[in-house]
């Protein structure tokens, strides 16, 4: 699956998650991260989308909506951002990937839409 797909996927659920545990530090990297508010795939601060993105297409752990990629991810992203991981844990790795399914089968439209 394409990088910004995944990336849209994780930020959304995020989002979810942080509606459930309004974490500071979740709040701050949801703020960086957003991919709605530049044109383009891109986040509001461009270095967070670009290190995603560098980091998706150097791994191979790509099955499940990329699951185990993004707990990589986010087990490792800058302490900046503090233990976020902890919170995307709080989802098991089925409901990740049904909620994934939901969001790409019954509400597409909130997926950014990019033309080639």
């Amino acid at each position: 699956m394409d990088a910004f797909l995944i990336y849209q996927l994780m930020y959304l659920i995020l989002d979810e998650l942080n509606d459930e545990n309004k974490s500071d530090d979740l709040i701050r990297y949801l703020t960086d991260a957003n991919p709605y508010m530049r044109d383009g795939e891109n986040s509001v601060d461009t270095l967070v989308y670009d290190d995603f993105r560098k980091k998706y297409y150097e791994c191979d752990k790509k099955a499940d909506y990329s699951y185990e990629f993004i707990c990589d991810y986010l087990k490792n992203i800058d302490s900046y951002y503090g233990n976020i991981y902890s919170i995307f844990k709080s989802l098991s790795k089925n409901e990740y990937i049904d909620t994934c399914n939901n969001i790409i089968n019954n509400h597409n439209e909130v997926l950014k839409k990019i033309s080639s």
